[in-house]
């Protein structure tokens, strides 16, 4: 069974300003005299109050958090009798739980849960609906009945055996579970293996918001094994394709080549030569590296990873979840790319290199309920994810973005112009009563 591996380091780090950092050492609090009625920045913290008025004394604390994981492109994993060591080294003589899919429990869930329990002191099935519309705390609730029916303890572990859904489910769950438990992710979809599944984060749809409830909880590993998806259906590469083209829009240039050659072939083979194989890794490592730097999402609101998924989350809410996850993903691609051409941001040429992708391997570029009204109420969300700014991440070229950071960059002429160019794309590819 053919190994690769890359980690990622995850710190977090809680700071009250920089001026009470600065009188911090590693790993120490230190205790300051606060004056309550006028906590003046600077020195002014570090120093006793001078003069009358009420004063008091308060402390710093300097909260961190380091953890890893590690994410690990492996064959044979759900299909061959042999677990690599890594899996093994990690659940070795735990209580397991596996979450999966009614799917994927029919094609590998009892074989995977039969070959685990050999390394495992206990090892439970728990099978799940997951859908988009069907993403709720309900399901992680159900997740943590289980936990707690089962009592696992704080060394157990959740495996998350399914699609970005489920990764998004036993994410959350694991949060929770005794305040934080173990959980490792084996995602048996192409947008789990290059998007959902790799990141440190999970999330619910909530009140018809797509994603509003969740956490940030680093995976102790990542099991990614191609060889998964050639059970999948078409549609299922075709969403996983538009996350990969837009992480290669956005940083490399060559990944997007590779995709944009022959996208209906990879559809077809379900990705599984070497050449498919190797797209998978290239997209992940890109993905990887554009998260490192920002994993919390605590540095900045502005991120590239963000590009497709400023419209899109309330697209699919307009259709009650029934649209998936890719195909929004291209359309909202596809708009900030039209964006960007009426603009003069991007070249026709790449416009067109952009849309005829997503045409070719059958993903949609426009939805009649992608509206004014629509676009409008969702830049107005992005904003409050994004910290009050809009971020809207727009190509400039193939392997090349930029950030439109205020809604008033967006004026409703410049979004009119945008939302007539893709319906007239989509008329001309004979595409224009799809989802109607």
């Amino acid at each position: 069974m053919a190994l690769a591996s890359c980690e990622l380091w995850c710190a977090r780090r809680g700071r009250s300003s920089v001026a009470r950092d600065a009188l911090l050492l590693a790993g120490d609090i230190r205790y300051l005299p606060v004056a309550m009625a006028s906590p003046g920045p600077g020195p002014a913290l570090a120093s006793p109050p001078v003069g009358p008025g009420p004063t008091s004394a308060g402390c710093v604390v300097a909260c961190r958090r380091e953890t890893a994981f590690t994410v690990l492109f492996v064959r044979g994993l759900l299909t061959q009798s042999a677990l690599p060591p890594p899996f093994s080294t990690r659940v070795d003589g735990r209580k397991v739980l596996v979450v999966t899919t009614p799917t994927v429990a029919s094609l590998y869930g009892h074989d995977f849960a039969s070959e685990t329990e050999k390394v495992a002191s206990r090892v439970d099935l728990l099978v799940l609906p997951c859908d988009e519309a069907s993403k709720s705390l309900s399901l992680v609730e159900e997740v943590c009945e289980m936990a707690a029916d089962l009592r696992l303890e704080r060394r157990a572990i959740l495996i998350a055996l399914g699609g970005g859904i489920c990764s998004d489910v036993v994410t959350l769950a694991a949060s929770l579970i005794r305040r934080g438990i173990t959980h490792v992710r084996v995602p048996t979809t192409l947008v789990g293996q290059v998007d959902a599944s790799i990141g440190i984060k999970g999330a619910v749809n909530f009140r018809g918001k797509k994603s509003f409830l969740g956490a940030f909880h680093p995976p102790g590993d990542v099991f990614i094994d191609p060889d998964a998806l050639a059970t999948l259906p078409a549609e299922a590469i075709r969403d996983g394709i538009a996350e990969i083209a837009k992480i290669g829009l956005v940083r490399d240039p060559a990944l997007f080549s590779l995709v944009a050659n022959n996208p209906a072939d990879l559809v077809e083979t379900r990705l599984q030569s070497s050449g498919g194989r190797r797209i998978i890794e290239l997209a992940v490592r890109a993905m990887l590296d554009e998260l490192k730097p920002n994993l919390f999402e605590n540095r900045s609101y502005k991120r590239l990873v963000d590009f497709g998924h400023t419209f899109s989350p309330a697209l699919e809410a307009s259709y009650g979840f029934q649209l998936s996850h890719g195909a929004a993903v291209a359309i909202d691609v596809a708009f900030s790319a039209a964006i960007a051409a009426e603009s003069g941001l991007l070249s026709e040429r790449d416009y067109d290199a952009i849309v005829s992708l997503f045409s070719a391997v059958g993903l949609p570029v426009y939805l009649p309920r992608l509206s004014l009204a629509l676009c409008r109420e969702a830049l107005l969300d992005a904003a409050r994810h994004r910290g009050g700014a809009v971020n809207l991440v727009v190509p400039t070229g193939v392997g090349r973005a930029t950030f439109v950071e205020d809604a008033d960059g967006l004026p409703d002429a410049l979004l009119q112009l945008g939302l007539r160019r893709l319906r007239e794309r989509s008329l001309s590819d004979g595409l224009g009563s799809v989802g109607a």
